[in-house]
């Protein structure tokens, strides 16, 4: 779920949810979360689908696991992969994903 999608049925406008559970906790059994990481942001493809960045990050890592150890895949040629099928990002875009993801760049990655 999306800040936009809550937004739209409380007829508001996204920033104002985004004010209204900053710095918001919520307690559970297995602990405390930031109730911002309940919500999931969403990439526009092109053909106006939207995808979500979780579906993104698993993109990207599935690109990473299937490529060659010993000419690991750059951040620009994932993005272009990515576009290919309708996903666009940037090369930042990537960078970010994968780092959040805690995987290390591709001259990290390379294996000789």
């Amino acid at each position: 779920m999306t800040l936009k999608e809550i937004a739209d049925n409380l007829n508001m406008h996204e920033s104002t949810i985004s004010r209204a559970i900053r710095d918001k906790y919520i307690h559970t059994s297995k602990g405390t979360i930031k109730i911002k990481s309940l919500f999931t942001t969403s990439i526009q493809g092109n053909n106006s689908d939207n995808m979500s960045s979780i579906n993104v990050k698993k993109l990207i890592s599935n690109l990473i696991d299937k490529e060659d150890k010993k000419n690991p895949l750059s951040d620009q040629y994932i993005s272009d992969e990515l576009k290919k099928v309708n996903v666009n990002i940037s090369r930042r875009t990537v960078t970010k994903y994968r780092e959040e993801m805690g995987i290390k760049s591709s001259k990290g990655r390379k294996r000789f």
